[in-house]
Formats: C-alpha cells, sequence, structure tokens
C-alpha cells in the first residue's frame, strides 16, 4: 500500500477548534472594561457637580468658610466636570477621554488617601472606600482590553 503524502504547510482544522482552519480574525473587543469605567466615571463626575452646588451658592456653609468655600466648590465642580467629559469621551473610543479618566481617578484616589492618613478617625474608612473605588476605574480604564476597544472604534469596519 502507497501511503498519501500529507502537505505539512496547509493548516490542519482539530475538532475542538470552533473556527475554520484558515480564519485568522479574532473578534471584536467586547469594551466591557472601557464602558463599565466610563459609566463609573460620569456617574462620580455628576455626583460631583452636585456636590459642589452647596459651595458655590451663598448660605451658611458659604459663610463659614469663606472666600475659600467658592474655591473648593470651584474646583469640586471642575474636577466633577472633568471626570464626566472624560466618561462622555471614553465611551466615544476617544484616546483623550481615557487619558482624562485615569488622570482624574489617580488625582482622586491620592487625595483619599492622603485624606484618611491625615483626617480624622470618624472619615477614615469613608475615604479608604472612595481611595479604592478610584483605584478600580483607574484599573478598568488603563487596562489593555481599554485600549485595544478604543483602537478597534478607529479601525475601518
Amino acid at each position: 500500500m502507497h501511503e498519501q503524502e500529507i502537505d505539512r504547510n496547509e493548516p490542519v482544522a482539530r475538532e475542538s477548534d470552533s473556527r475554520p482552519a484558515d480564519s485568522s480574525a479574532a473578534p471584536p473587543p467586547s469594551g466591557a472594561p472601557a464602558k463599565t469605567a466610563a459609566v463609573l466615571a460620569m456617574l462620580v463626575g455628576g455626583i460631583g457637580g452636585f456636590a459642589a452646588i452647596p459651595w458655590l451658592v451663598p448660605g451658611e456653609r458659604t459663610e463659614a468658610a469663606g472666600p475659600a468655600g467658592y474655591v473648593l466648590g470651584a474646583v469640586i465642580a471642575s474636577i466633577g466636570v472633568l471626570y464626566f467629559t472624560g466618561g462622555v469621551l471614553l465611551f466615544r473610543r476617544k484616546t483623550a477621554g481615557r487619558i482624562i479618566v485615569i488622570g482624574v481617578a489617580a488625582l482622586l484616589a491620592l487625595a483619599s488617601f492622603i485624606a484618611a492618613g491625615f483626617g480624622p478617625a470618624v472619615g477614615q474608612r469613608d475615604a479608604l472606600v472612595g481611595g479604592f473605588f478610584q483605584v478600580g476605574i483607574l484599573t478598568l480604564a488603563a487596562l489593555g482590553a481599554t485600549g485595544e476597544w478604543i483602537a478597534a472604534g478607529r479601525s475601518p469596519r
């Protein structure tokens, strides 16, 4: 009997493969980490924007704090708007949104951990929880899968 010659250059499909042997296209990235980071950034940014209102409206709080209260309110509102904008841009698959979300999350995580270390004992737990929440958003935005999802949105389909 004569054995058949096998061409070693042809791809061999295995039974365990769900794709055809010649298919090299990977499925598009789902963007789950990016979308989660964007939603959380928009949520935190919106809350931050509303949290700034008592510091910007004249009242007992601003009278007690003086001009520093208005400055604090402006800083809180600016960070909230920046975070919200970063989340929207991230949803639109813009690298700028990813950078903004990473930068604001890092800034807020650092501020939370500093506040936990130097603040009153009553607020330490809350500051730590807020800091770890920001680290979570930072991690989601910095993941390679987020970058791949952004890049996939730029490539022609």
